[in-house]
């Protein structure tokens, strides 16, 4: 949620700026819709923890939404926290305009949130713009436009698509006709042509090269006929071998001392954007320890290096510590600094010192920094104490991922994270061992990949050691894979066999359970007036530590119905604390379920 995420901080910014009682107003809102989800929104929107009341801060700290949330709660919890958020935002705005870049690399979750805000009805507020490359477009972005196209023929969803080519060679010409303040365009057309084929009409590459040219001296000012001068056959011979921007990005970062370019490196491993507290803090690290690089001169800072790469053109800064590449091709350009091996290594040792230097709250809200830059250099000759960390470190971001309903991307770390475990693995890390495998079975569960996901089930449930309390994350993941491959009796029987191995044991006759389905059957017919206020009590919206309070308190109904009792108290029913009992309870809502679609 990367992208969404800071479009919703400069919102939050936005927010604080409000006419006091306005601001009240929202503040007051806010909580009063949000109240249980708060804790999981701030995780994703980290600037929404500054509008709160001050008096409220400390009990929304992110470390007060307690438990592990479930696939199904994952989902549920984030669109909804984002729609009431929005909704919220709208109202108090009247109308709001979210602008998003480089949907291309969204991954699956937020393309998913982007779907729901969009067609949330009770909201027609906002407005969303995506921009994305249309070359790069992978299946998921494909799924959700087509599916957004769908839901606007058939649901008056308005949607809009605009296509932007590159530029072509007249507009080109214009652009450097403009620069060089040239009256006749034609005198630029040859010119025009070169730097169209050298960029492809892209238009930040054609600004790139242009301001390439002007500082190889190959376009010059000839100040005694007060007009620019080129070579257009020399342009050609030299510029020959610059097939693409990036060529050029890194011939122009070549030109610049060596502490100079070990820092643009840096800066790439960090991302964009980033913080400078963090590049600092990584920066002066390097000098003092000299880590892969050449001694650098002490005087040269970090605020030194980020006005030189802003003057270079390769950086921008967002805020007053904030900054961000100006393209992604730049950042690609320094990453090809060094060579693979040695920017893997760089990557692992920036992520071992963030990790020796953070404090647990900084590594829990960085975790995904960190997990690529240690994954970015994995290595055979690494020992095994430090692979354990690593692996402990993707499963912490694996977890995350899922509590976002990022499931793709938290297969990947589950993935990574049991690449560093030994042969030995369930011998002699045994729970680290069962969380990545189950995490794994789950997010791949989630994103279609069934292959994988019978892989890491039967991997977890060959292991003798395991109990059943170990095996029940798995066994929940295989029972709901087989009734959604409609077989239903399969699910039946294999959720007896859960049941009966936690301790609860089921009559397993046909006969029997028809009987049981039908006296059941009468008698919530019978009683279905007495349940009907009850049930409406039932809040629809999830929120977290619900989930056990609604289903005790309807398999209660349900148990003093078959007793023939009226309802009284359901709501002073405490939460189930209780692990066997809650396995058995969501057995059981699987089983009355399966037991009714197998007929």
């Amino acid at each position: 949620y990367y992208g969404i995420s800071a479009a919703c901080n400069e919102i939050c910014t936005a927010l604080s700026m409000l006419f006091l009682p306005a601001f009240t107003e929202f503040q007051n809102k806010l909580v009063e819709s949000l109240k249980d989800v708060l804790p999981l929104l701030i995780r994703v929107i980290p600037g929404l923890e500054e509008i709160l009341p001050s008096t409220l801060r400390e009990t929304y700290k992110l470390d007060s939404l307690v438990g592990e949330l479930r696939i199904e709660e994952a989902r549920a919890q984030i669109k909804y926290s984002f729609r009431v958020f929005f909704r919220l935002v709208c109202s108090s705005c009247g109308s709001l305009v979210m602008l998003i870049d480089d949907l291309q690399w969204a991954d699956d979750a937020s393309l998913d949130l982007i779907r729901c805000l969009i067609t949330d009805e009770e909201n027609p507020s906002l407005m969303l713009v995506g921009i994305f490359r249309s070359n790069e477009v992978n299946e998921m972005l494909s799924n959700t436009i087509r599916n957004l196209k769908f839901q606007s023929d058939t649901n008056g969803l308005s949607l809009t698509e605009i296509s932007l080519s590159n530029l072509c060679v007249g507009a080109v010409n214009e652009i450097i006709a403009h620069l060089l303040n040239m009256e006749e365009n034609d005198k630029s057309l040859e010119l025009a042509r070169l730097c169209h084929r050298r960029t492809h009409g892209n238009a930040h590459f054609v600004i790139t090269f242009i301001t390439m040219l002007t500082e190889e001296n190959f376009l010059v000012f000839d100040l005694g006929r007060f007009k620019w001068i080129w070579d257009i056959s020399q342009l050609k011979k030299e510029t020959a071998a610059t097939s693409n921007v990036v060529c050029l990005v890194k011939n122009k970062m070549n030109k610049l001392t060596n502490h100079q370019r070990h820092f643009l490196l840096i800066v790439a491993c960090l991302g964009s954007p980033f913080e400078f507290t963090l590049i600092d803090s990584v920066w002066n690290d390097y000098n003092s320890r000299n880590l892969n690089f050449q001694s650098v001169p002490k005087t040269f800072t970090t605020d030194e290096c980020l006005e030189l790469a802003i003057e270079e053109g390769f950086i921008d800064k967002c805020d007053s510590s904030c900054y961000r590449w100006v393209h992604d091709t730049i950042k690609e350009g320094a990453l090809s600094l060094v060579c693979p091996d040695e920017l893997a290594i760089t990557r692992c040792e920036i992520g071992d010192f963030l990790l020796a230097e953070m404090t647990e709250d900084e590594i829990e809200s960085s975790i995904f920094l960190i997990a690529n830059l240690v994954n970015g250099g994995m290595s055979e000759d690494m020992t095994e104490s430090k692979k354990k960390l690593h692996a402990q470190i993707n499963l912490k971001a694996a977890k995350k991922a899922v509590v976002f309903a990022s499931f793709g991307v938290a297969a990947e770390y589950a993935r990574d994270g049991i690449q560093l475990l030994p042969r030995d693995r369930w011998e002699t890390q045994y729970q680290l061992t069962l969380e990545l495998f189950s995490t794994a079975a789950e997010a791949e569960s989630c994103v279609g990949n069934m292959g994988a996901m019978e892989g890491y089930c039967r991997e977890v449930l060959m292991q003798e050691k395991a109990t059943i309390y170990d095996k029940f994350r798995v066994l929940d993941i295989k029972l709901v894979h087989i009734a959604m491959n409609e077989k239903y009796e399969e699910a039946v029987t294999l959720s007896l066999e859960i049941l009966e191995q936690l301790g609860c044991k089921f009559p397993k006759g046909k006969i029997f359970r028809l009987h049981e389905m039908m006296v059941g059957m009468m008698q919530t017919k019978e009683k279905s007036k007495i349940l009907g206020e009850q049930i409406k009590e039932i809040p629809d919206n999830p929120k977290p530590k619900k989930r056990m309070y609604r289903l005790r308190k309807v398999m209660l109904a349900m148990l003093q119905l078959k007793g023939g009792r009226e309802i009284i108290e359901v709501d002073n029913v405490h939460m189930i604390n209780d692990d066997r009992m809650f396995m058995v309870m969501t057995i059981i809502r699987r089983f009355s379920l399966y037991c009714y679609l197998s007929g």
